[in-house]
């Protein structure tokens, strides 16, 4: 599918390498046509950049990438590639594998038409993926209670933090509107913030925020459907930060912009937590936008437009 385009395409601000994609596919999309659909835009993108590079000089090729981009217009084949499909789409996958929908497991990534199979954009992919998931949310939205894992910290007003090793949880995405983690990382471990619930004799457990811990770092920290974290939370956010076993706060996954960062905590909280737990890795910022250049292994240049960004910057934290 990619010979004679070398190793990777670099098409503006993003670079893809195709064995990485390929191996990206595989896992995530799993269907042999999602694969072919997902790997037919970085294949038009490789082809489309060497068109405008001038690289294309054997006629008998020129004629057989004209067939093949017949129908993708220059612009059709940029915004597909330029998308940002994949961390989306991780998400949708990890609602499919959690409730097993059948839809969901059965959506066609082409259309049919009288010419033939006709793939879809990313953008309608993830729209009616969308959809689905409001359909499963809105079948669990009576669900906020939840049982499974082990105490992680307890607090005196009998809230707790629970730990669910496994990594994911079904009762979590019922009771939380999201996907529960269902596909996550080796390593990972759910951390859900739960409140104590008396009704009539039972005592239940209601979930308000769900953090991810892999290796000592946090990365998805959210609260409910997938709802940047409320301050009436963040005592209970400081004291896990305390916790030794937290190295420090990564974000990332999906709706990155809705993760807690640790410049959101007020400066006396902060100062609390640093007191404690004095080596917190944490990016005062936070990592929002686009990566333009990557100068080495530790520095990058990202692009942001997250309205924040200025509160964000200037808000001190103690050394």
């Amino acid at each position: 599918m990619f010979n004679n385009l070398g190793n990777s395409i670099r098409w503006e601000r993003k670079r893809a390498n195709f064995k990485d994609e390929i191996e990206w596919a595989c896992r995530y999309l799993g269907k042999e046509d999602r694969v072919v659909w997902y790997l037919g835009i970085i294949q038009r993108a490789a082809l489309m950049k060497m068109k405008i590079d001038g690289g294309i000089v054997e006629r008998p090729l020129r004629s057989k990438i004209q067939k093949m981009m017949k129908g993708f217009s220059l612009h059709r084949v940029r915004t597909e590639y330029l998308y940002n499909f994949k961390d989306e789409w991780e998400h949708c996958r990890n609602m499919q594998d959690m409730y097993g929908h059948s839809d969901m497991l059965g959506y066609p990534f082409f259309s049919e038409s009288e010419k033939g199979r006709v793939p879809k954009s990313p953008d309608q992919v993830l729209g009616d993926f969308g959809k689905m998931e409001e359909e499963i949310q809105d079948a669990y939205k009576n669900e906020r209670y939840c049982n499974d894992g082990s105490p992680f910290i307890e607090f005196d007003d009998q809230w707790k933090w629970v730990c669910v090793p496994e990594g994911k949880s079904k009762q979590e995405a019922n009771a939380m509107r999201h996907c529960g983690n269902g596909f996550g990382k080796p390593n990972d471990m759910l951390l859900s913030l739960r409140e104590p619930i008396r009704k009539g004799n039972l005592n239940l457990w209601k979930p308000h925020l769900t953090f991810i811990l892999n290796d000592g770092y946090l990365g998805e920290m959210k609260g409910y459907a997938n709802s940047k974290p409320k301050q009436k939370f963040h005592p209970y956010i400081a004291r896990l930060l305390e916790d030794r076993r937290v190295d420090g706060l990564r974000g990332g996954g999906f709706m990155p912009k809705s993760n807690f960062s640790f410049s959101n905590l007020s400066v006396p909280l902060r100062t609390q937590v640093l007191a404690k737990n004095k080596n917190l890795d944490f990016d005062p910022i936070g990592r929002f936008g686009d990566l333009i250049v990557e100068v080495d292994d530790h520095e990058s240049w990202y692009q942001t437009d997250y309205v924040k960004n200025k509160q964000l910057v200037t808000s001190n934290s103690p050394p």
